[in-house]
């Protein structure tokens, strides 16, 4: 056990020296509320909960630690997860970064719109029953049972300053058909089994999402997860995959830039349409207006009144506008 500990140790302050060195890229990320030393200390403390973290490579852990911090969550296992996996074909221990349905709450909670959001797993036991038409509502008052029974549903509502409410309500075959889409569900490390419940409401946070007016802090959350789900890579806005200490080139034009951050070949001049013309004159126009922005909050007031519920311009579109949001965000904290 001493032996164990002292191994870990050693990991644990490799890391953190690695981290350290790197604290500007955390810093551009952040919030100002949150400090990157903080971060970093909640990483390492990680190792320590879960020695796994230990045998990920160090670019790794950061770029899981960085989407963390992207989307408005600090790694600290309670907000959002760090969960270590074996990659069968390389034999690597990498990392993935889940957000947890506290922190998809907590973006809700602090974005413009001003959204207050709840949300549960129901048991067997638990005294449930919802209605939809004329008289939607939901009941639901938990079991005290030691032994709940099994899940059966799972239920989000958002509640919205002006006092309307939005809810869903999921069934177990509707919830279980995202888990057998989660790729390693069934696994015993899998969150979906050491975390049921939380993973359960999550499902219906996320199907909530749809609905209502996200920031983009929450949009890229629900993005990081699904890529989770899916076995994907994620990506940092603003980095370049492989090394999330080398930041995209300075000289490159602002498409190389997005596309590079996004994972894309740069598009080619080509001949456009009268509405694709009309998307690059909306983008072109937002890019504008935010270079004149003096504070976060008006940047992120700025998309949502230009960019999202825009009915012309497509996802590729708002991923564009998203990624030059996020770089507004990042040098106006870095003044």
């Amino acid at each position: 056990m001493a032996k164990q500990l002292e191994v870990i140790q050693k990991k644990a302050g490799e890391i953190q020296a690695y981290l350290t060195k790197g604290k500007s890229q955390f810093d551009m990320v952040l919030p100002p509320q949150i400090p990157s030393d903080r971060v970093i200390r909640q990483m390492v403390s990680q190792i320590y909960k879960i020695p796994k973290l230990g045998e990920v490579p160090p670019n790794l852990l950061a770029l899981a630690g960085l989407n963390s911090c992207a989307m408005g969550l600090e790694p600290n296992g309670r907000d959002a997860h760090l969960v270590p996996f074996k990659n069968n074909k390389t034999g690597v221990m990498e990392v993935t970064v889940i957000p947890d349905y506290k922190g998809l709450i907590q973006l809700a909670h602090r974005s413009a719109h001003k959204l207050v959001i709840s949300a549960q797993a129901v048991h067997q036991a638990d005294d449930f029953h919802y209605s939809l038409g004329t008289d939607e509502h939901i009941h639901h008052i938990p079991s005290d049972s030691d032994d709940p029974g099994e899940l059966t549903h799972a239920w989000a509502q958002c509640r919205f300053a002006d006092g309307r409410v939005v809810f869903v309500v999921m069934t177990k075959r509707q919830v279980l058909m995202r888990k057998a889409a989660s790729k390693g569900a069934s696994g015993a490390d899998s969150p979906w089994n050491k975390w049921p419940e939380p993973m359960w409401a999550k499902t219906a946070v996320k199907q909530l999402c749809k609905w209502i007016p996200q920031s983009v802090e929450m949009a890229h959350a629900v993005e990081i997860d699904n890529l989770a789900e899916q076995g994907k890579a994620q990506i940092v806005p603003g980095t370049v995959e492989g090394s999330i200490f080398e930041p995209v080139p300075e000289g490159a034009s602002k498409s190389e830039r997005l596309a590079q951050e996004m994972g894309a070949a740069p598009e080619q001049p080509s001949e456009q349409s009268g509405g694709e013309m009309a998307h690059h004159a909306d983008l072109t126009g937002f890019e504008a207006s935010l270079e004149s922005v003096e504070t976060v909050n008006r940047a992120q007031k700025m998309y949502d009144d230009q960019i999202y519920g825009h009915p012309d311009l497509d996802d590729h579109d708002r991923d564009v506008a998203k990624q030059m949001l996020l770089a507004a965000k990042a040098r106006l904290k870095g003044k």
